[in-house]
């Protein structure tokens, strides 16, 4: 996984925007066009600033362990989530941990690391349904990089079109 050259400002940032998304929306900065997209998000905001917590836990000296990147995918999981119940489709939880965990694993180069991604991701519920149409990106992103995944290559090689399209249209 790449590494933040300067920690310690990713540190900064990540602080910032997690204590930025707990305080009201009144007291957000103005004109940060961002947070002005996200202030519609009410109490799911609290997700959003798990985000932070998630990419923290990947500042460290490698080879990072199965925890750091479990607390990565489990932020990604829990803002998906969110973004599902505030368009009332929560039915892709296990599509959006499935895809953060193979987003995790195809960037990384560390055997060690990689080693300990593909275990969580060996051992996590896959999808089981149709996706509802407000979700189906994710179950797209999802299909497409276990395909990916599997067949040792990043996303966009044959097939992947087809693949995009009958789970974009018929939710599986």
């Amino acid at each position: 996984m790449a590494t933040a050259r300067e920690p310690m400002l990713a540190q900064m940032r990540l602080a910032w925007w997690r204590e930025t998304l707990h305080r009201p929306v009144e007291d957000w900065p103005a004109g940060e066009p961002l947070l002005a997209a996200l202030s519609d998000w009410g109490e799911e905001r609290s997700a959003l600033a798990g985000l932070a917590d998630g990419w923290e836990a990947m500042i460290g000296e490698p080879p990072l362990d199965a925890a750091a990147f479990a607390s990565l995918a489990g932020a990604r999981e829990d803002a998906i989530s969110a973004l599902g119940r505030l368009s009332g489709a929560d039915a892709a939880r296990a599509a959006a941990h499935r895809w953060a965990l193979a987003d995790i694993a195809m960037n990384l180069s560390d055997e060690t690391e990689r080693g300990r991604v593909d275990a969580l991701l060996a051992s996590a519920t896959k999808p089981s349904g149709k996706c509802p149409k407000s979700m189906r990106p994710i179950a797209v992103l999802d299909a497409q990089t276990q395909r990916a995944l599997a067949e040792g290559r990043r996303i966009g090689g044959p097939g992947d079109l087809a693949v995009a399209l009958r789970i974009g249209l018929l939710g599986r």
